[in-house]
Formats: C-alpha cells, sequence, structure tokens
C-alpha cells in the first residue's frame, strides 16, 4: 500500500492446505522512523477469489546497520551443522551498547563479539550456530538483540536456515 514496503513471496502458489509465506521488507535506505503498510494478497480457491490484509508496523533506524541484512544458511548438513557471521554497526553514542542477545529456536545458539568502539562507531561481529544433527527442515525465526538504548530497546534480524541430509 506504499512505497515503504516491498513484498516478497518465494513460494507463489500455495496449495489448499500447505503454509506459506510472505516476506515484508522495509525500504531502508529510502525511509527512517516508525512506519506501517497493509499488505493485500490475494487468496484464490476455484472460482472463488478473496484477499487478505496483512498489518506490518516498524521502526525503521538509520544509526544501527545490519550486514548482511539476515542471518541466512540456505544449505546446512544436519550431520554437521553450519555457521554464519554478520556485522552490525552502530554510528552516535560513545555509550551504545548490545547488552544481551537471544534466539529461542532449538539447536541455534548466537554469540556476539565486539570488535571496534571509536569516535561514536561500535561494531559487533554475530556469530550464529547451527548445531549438529538439527532436525532436517526449514528453520525461520528471529535473533533479538537487547541494547542500553532508552528509546529502542531491542530489535530484530532474520534467521532462516535450510537444514538438509546429504545426498
Amino acid at each position: 500500500s506504499c512505497t515503504c514496503t516491498k513484498p516478497d513471496v518465494p513460494q507463489k502458489l500455495i496449495s489448499p492446505g500447505e503454509e506459506g509465506q510472505v516476506i515484508a521488507k522495509y525500504q531502508t535506505k529510502l525511509f527512517s522512523g516508525q512506519r506501517g503498510a497493509t499488505l493485500n494478497v490475494s487468496l484464490k480457491k476455484g472460482n472463488s477469489i478473496g484477499t487478505a490484509l496483512l498489518r506490518v508496523d516498524g521502526f525503521i533506524r538509520q544509526d544501527v546497520v545490519v550486514h548482511p541484512e539476515a542471518v541466512e544458511m540456505p544449505r546446512v548438513l544436519a550431520a554437521e551443522g553450519g555457521t554464519n557471521t554478520i556485522k552490525i554497526l552502530y554510528a552516535g553514542r560513545n555509550d551504545w551498547q548490545i547488552t544481551d542477545v537471544r534466539c529461542d529456536q532449538p539447536g541455534i545458539e548466537v554469540k556476539l563479539q565486539e570488535t571496534l568502539r571509536k569516535n561514536g562507531r561500535v561494531e559487533y561481529e554475530l556469530l550464529t550456530t547451527v548445531a549438529k544433527d538439527h532436525p532436517v527442515g526449514l528453520v525461520q525465526d528471529v535473533i533479538t538483540l537487547f541494547t542500553n538504548d532508552k528509546n529502542l530497546g531491542s530489535f530484530p534480524v532474520a534467521i532462516s536456515a535450510n537444514v538438509v541430509q546429504p545426498i
């Protein structure tokens, strides 16, 4: 419903009884602050057509950059597990810090390490590990980072991992 949000539907056709997903990404290079959008999802069953309205609300920060924007592991061998590292970059207050990091997904471990603190810039590396022998299948969740920022005390980072058996 607006240009601040870009929807993506990875699986265009979903059969009755199946599950699917709609991914909504904010255009963070073009907008900041409080944002909201309504996504119109068209549904068809037989000759009947319906529309579902999905509301997305969030706050776009310009002082925090997650690079890349999500933890993505497209292929993790179940017998081996896997890791991925992303960077969290901050520009602003000298005393800003990430105080805690959590992921409630079983078999996913997250560790945070500060790598730079200088002239109002703070950088962290976030290491995410999918445990060896994790159940096979698609994992989609969020990692929540907690900060000492009074205005916005936490922010999410998406995680997706496709855990597979070797062929």
